[in-house]
């Protein structure tokens, strides 16, 4: 039997990243799936820890050996998940948690029967536009603009995915206690 999969997703700047850090460390127990891609390393980076590295033409090799659960291309580079290290990972791990964005997650929802899709959703619309101008100073205000849309876009489809979690700006140990909180739940069927 296979270890359950809990996919967090969400919009840009809605906190995914930082509720996936803190379930790792409120279960230590779980795998941690790292998505390969072939934008270039950056400064601190490390292959394996941060992202698996591959160069464009492995990585259309391995799309084409059918080696990816989901990837896609964004801004000219490719991100996936490798079926294999996904395998390995459930195998190994009681839980494991990835970080996706919508794509990869309806994907997932599509093509992996016992999949749990977790969706963090901002808790304050301007909170979100104003992390997202902060983060990147340079953005334009078009594509700020187009950004925004695509977040909406977003947050309107999340009743796709069975939980929808708000993460309130501040108060970000409540979307990770609900998150726990729903790890759980499953935890208690599987066993």
């Amino acid at each position: 039997m296979t270890s359950p999969l809990f996919v967090i997703t969400g919009p840009s700047a809605a906190g995914k990243t930082a509720v996936v850090s803190a379930l790792i460390k409120l279960f230590p127990e779980a795998g941690h799936m790292i998505t390969t891609t072939t934008r270039p390393q950056r400064p601190g980076e490390v292959h394996g820890r941060d992202y698996w590295f591959m160069t464009r033409d492995e990585f259309e090799g391995a799309v084409r050996d059918d080696a990816f659960v989901e990837w896609v291309e964004t801004y000219g580079n490719y991100y996936g998940s490798e079926r294999a290290r996904l395998e390995e990972l459930r195998v190994a791990h009681p839980l494991v948690f990835l970080l996706l964005d919508m794509r990869g997650a309806h994907t997932y929802f599509e093509k992996v029967s016992d999949v749990h899709i977790i969706f963090i959703k901002p808790g304050d619309i301007e909170d979100l536009k104003r992390r997202l101008t902060e983060r990147a100073s340079s953005t334009s205000p078009e594509e700020l603009s187009r950004r925004m849309k695509e977040i909406q876009h977003e947050i309107d489809t999340a009743h796709d995915f069975s939980t929808v979690i708000t993460n309130i700006d501040g108060k970000l140990d409540d979307a990770v206690s609900d998150a726990a909180q729903i790890v759980r739940e499953v935890l208690a069927k599987v066993v």
